[in-house]
């Protein structure tokens, strides 16, 4: 079964937990749920209505503007963004639209801007969405096409580095969670994008440029 980021066959049995497998990929170390035990799409849109990720939402809006006091330390001036996997409301595109940012919103699992596409951004963000993509090769290649030249990637996403007991970490209670990355998936991200990091807190945040 090949790796889901790097395509490197040699992929080794992780865990069973929450009723489904979780495989390893022995080059960049991801964790992944195969496709077999991935939600229908109309079950992972049932499991988002089950979160309140609203711009009526105080506690998801805060949560949000600290995202977006790390973006603003992006050396850049004019900032053109895409909010990759932006969900129903497109609550972060709403906060750096007021922000005074110009912003475009995308998610295709609700018909969000399925012509961004066209446009060249800055910053591509993917805030709580990449260890939700299956197909992430044809996501990256998606945002390399309209990602300018000297833009930077902005991910999101819980890393498992100094996991020690992988069946009680949250991040896998969430059944629409199933790409997990280390350190070292982030390393074969830079080559797969062909962009490095140039800021990242070792846990959750990353930013390639």
């Amino acid at each position: 079964m090949e790796c889901r980021l790097c395509g490197c066959p040699r992929t080794i049995h992780y865990a069973t937990e929450v009723n489904r497998e979780y495989r390893q990929c022995s080059q960049c170390h991801l964790i992944f749920v195969p496709d077999h035990h991935v939600l229908l799409l109309e079950d992972q849109i049932k499991r988002y209505a089950l979160h309140d990720n609203s711009y009526e939402n105080s506690d998801y809006c805060n949560y949000l503007k600290g995202v977006i006091k790390k973006i603003e330390r992006i050396p850049l001036l004019n900032k053109r963004i895409l909010d990759f996997g932006c969900g129903y409301d497109s609550v972060l595109t709403k906060l750096l639209h007021k922000e005074g940012f110009h912003s475009t919103a995308y998610d295709p699992l609700y018909n969000i801007g399925l012509d961004c596409f066209s446009q060249t951004y800055d910053i591509i963000i993917l805030c709580e969405v990449i260890e939700h993509i299956q197909d992430i090769q044809k996501a990256l290649t998606c945002i390399n096409s309209c990602l300018a030249s000297e833009g930077y990637l902005v991910i999101q996403t819980e890393l498992y580095n100094g996991l020690d007991d992988f069946s009680s970490w949250w991040y896998i209670q969430d059944p629409t969670h199933i790409n997990f990355f280390s350190k070292q998936s982030i390393t074969m991200l830079e080559d797969v994008i062909s962009r490095s990091v140039w800021h990242t807190n070792d846990s959750n945040f990353i930013i390639l440029h």
